[in-house]
């Protein structure tokens, strides 16, 4: 049986058991296989669980983020803590209050559910910021201009509109407490339109007003004759009013006037220049010694006057003689008034001319003005040689050339710098008094027109007298013999003129004459002050 060579039947069998033994195998490695691949497939669905948190996580993670920088894109209009701005903020923070919650929970579903409600809050919140901002921009402006239409002014000229203006406010503050925004944007425009009505009209009743005011004072010009002051007076009319026929009319005669003045004065230079350059200097020279001669003997007299009076200013039944000059009293309680003009030795003489603020004094020389130190000998009476011109009180005041009183300070005190003493110069109120509190006669002393100012009652044995001693302008003197100009202390309320006192031979007045600093005017001086 162990022979070499199998039998056929063993062959046979031999075969089966190799091929079951195939199949055996093969089995094996099927169930390897499925073992295998059912290993593999546990592994990939717990991979791919896995994959789905994260990804939730990073995607709750992302709407978190979202959210803030939703939030912070609108936390600027939370200042609008009202109506419907107020419930959407409200909206938005429990929903993002809510997603700090679902961020643990990783509940997707529920994140984006939340997330929604933020977007539609902020889209709200930044659709209608706008327009809420717009109304906040024209609440300030009505606010700001109610602060201009505060004034009894405003309430007479614009009362109709001020109260519709105020109407509108009121319902369109109605309208923003029931977030109805459009609307009352709408309102509050039409306010805000009422509110520039209403300025408008005030404004154009006051530049109606500052008009007249320089109409009033052009036709005082007009009266005096001068034209300078016209033109000037009806430019400033015409800044407030560029259409007032009145301003328009005073202007157009002042210059006509000035063109006809111009032509006649072109006329008589030329006729005279031939002379006056023939005599010009032999005049000088005659002028000089007599200006010497003067103060030679000014010095003279005011040396005998100190000497004869105490050192200190004596008075004596209404007179006071101080540093050589005297003063009369002219009412009851009034101060004392000397008299003569600066610069002037005899009642009659003009004496100097002073722009206001000036302290050094002009004599008129020929046809030139002279300084009364020496230091100029041909001044001109223009605004660019008056440092106060085209200044104002307060700028004044800031520069020391006014005292917190609002007169001129003793440095630029003319009557006290000359005089020394008590002296000073008057004030617009004492000039007034001077012309309600005594009898006035126009007359000529020595040749010299003007005023005899006499105290009345127990004081009508007291007088001064005021030449006529007309007023420097440029280089020429106007209206000697016929006009005086005086100085007071103090500014007019522009920045152009001061208070004076003017007279001619019809008329004398204070109250409502303020004329260029820049003019040329005398000044007499007083001292004490009225009770």
């Amino acid at each position: 049986p162990w022979s070499t060579e199998a039998s056929p039947r063993e062959a046979a069998l031999q075969s089966a058991i190799d091929a079951l033994d195939l199949r055996i195998s093969a089995a094996r490695e099927a169930e390897e296989k499925a073992t295998r691949e059912a290993e593999e497939k546990s592994f990939e669905e717990r991979r791919n669980a896995r994959i789905a948190a994260a990804r939730a996580e990073a995607q709750i993670a992302r709407l978190k983020a979202a959210a803030v920088l939703q939030e912070r894109s609108v936390a600027a209009f939370r200042k609008w803590n009202d109506g419907e701005f107020k419930t959407q903020f409200e909206a938005l923070d429990k929903a993002k209050t809510a997603l700090d919650a679902i961020f643990a929970a990783s509940d997707l579903a529920a994140a984006q559910s939340e997330s929604a409600t933020i977007v539609a809050a902020v889209a709200w919140i930044a659709e209608n910021a706008p327009v809420r901002e717009e109304i906040d921009g024209i609440v300030r402006s009505i606010d700001a201009m109610k602060k201009d239409l505060d004034s009894a002014e405003a309430a007479k000229y614009a009362k109709a509109k001020l109260g519709a203006a105020d109407t509108a406010r009121s319902d369109a503050d109605r309208l923003l407490a029931r977030s109805r925004y459009e609307e009352a944007k709408a309102k509050y425009g039409e306010a805000k339109r009422l509110c520039d009505e209403a300025l408008s009209s005030a404004s154009a009743a006051r530049a109606s007003a500052k008009a007249k005011e320089q109409i009033a004072l052009a036709e005082e010009a007009k009266i005096r004759e001068r034209w300078d002051d016209v033109i000037a007076r009806a430019d400033e009319a015409l800044r407030y009013e560029p259409q007032n026929a009145a301003a328009l009319a005073l202007k157009r005669e002042a210059q006509s006037e000035k063109q006809k003045l111009a032509a006649e004065k072109a006329e008589a230079d030329r006729k005279a220049r031939e002379e006056a350059e023939r005599k010009a200097a032999e005049r000088k020279a005659a002028e000089e010694a007599r200006l010497a001669a003067e103060r030679r003997a000014a010095e003279g007299r005011r040396s005998s006057d100190r000497r004869s009076d105490v050192a200190a200013a004596s008075h004596n039944s209404g007179h006071i003689t101080d540093n050589g000059h005297e003063g009369v009293q002219l009412w009851e309680g009034g101060p004392y008034w000397a008299t003569t003009n600066i610069g002037a030795d005899r009642p009659h003489d003009y004496g100097l001319y002073f722009w206001w603020g000036d302290t050094i004094g002009y004599r008129r020389s020929g046809s030139s003005w002279v300084a009364s130190d020496g230091s100029n000998r041909n001044f001109e009476f223009y605004d660019s040689n008056t440092p106060t011109y085209k200044k104002s009180e307060s700028e004044l005041k800031r520069s020391g050339w006014l005292t917190s009183a609002g007169v001129l300070a003793p440095e630029h005190d003319a009557a006290h710098r000359h005089w020394g003493g008590a002296w000073r110069m008057p004030t617009d109120a004492e000039l007034n008094a001077l012309d309600k509190n005594c009898d006035w006669s126009w007359t000529s002393q020595n040749g010299t027109n003007g005023y005899l100012v006499r105290g009345r009652g127990s004081y009508s044995s007291a007088s001064i007298f005021l030449p006529a001693a007309g007023y420097g302008n440029g280089t020429s003197l106007d209206l000697a013999g016929s006009h005086g100009d005086y100085w007071s202390s103090v500014p007019y309320s522009d920045s152009y003129d001061a208070r004076s006192l003017y007279f001619y031979s019809g008329s004398h007045s204070t109250y409502y004459y303020c004329y260029y600093r820049c003019y040329g005017q005398s000044v007499r001086p007083v001292q004490g002050f009225a009770k």
